[in-house]
């Protein structure tokens, strides 16, 4: 059973494929709070393999631009979508 923090309904069409494919690597994303048409990425929820984004400790790293990982950023710009930072927790997805 799907989470309701996991449906795409509503979400614009590169919203849509992006926050399927960050699903498929791993990446923890969630349904914006306010804004059904977009998402959000957990920077509280990294695996343990894996450190998709880090506000403080991923800063300087040549995998990360600005504590995103790049695979994220490669994701978001091949849908026209950018992620900007809400808080060290969250980052907001949106269109370019």
């Amino acid at each position: 059973m799907r989470s309701h923090l996991q449906d795409t309904q509503g979400m614009t069409r590169p919203a849509k494929f992006a926050f399927k494919a960050l699903i498929e690597m791993g990446v923890p994303v969630l349904r914006h709070p306010s804004q059904p048409e977009h998402f959000v990425i957990s920077a509280e929820d990294n695996p343990d393999h894996v450190m998709w984004a880090d506000y403080y400790g991923a800063m300087g790293l040549d995998t990360h631009d600005f504590g995103v990982h790049k695979s994220i950023t490669e994701v978001l710009t091949r849908h026209d979508l950018f992620a900007e930072w809400e808080n060290p927790g969250m980052l907001n997805v949106w269109d370019a």
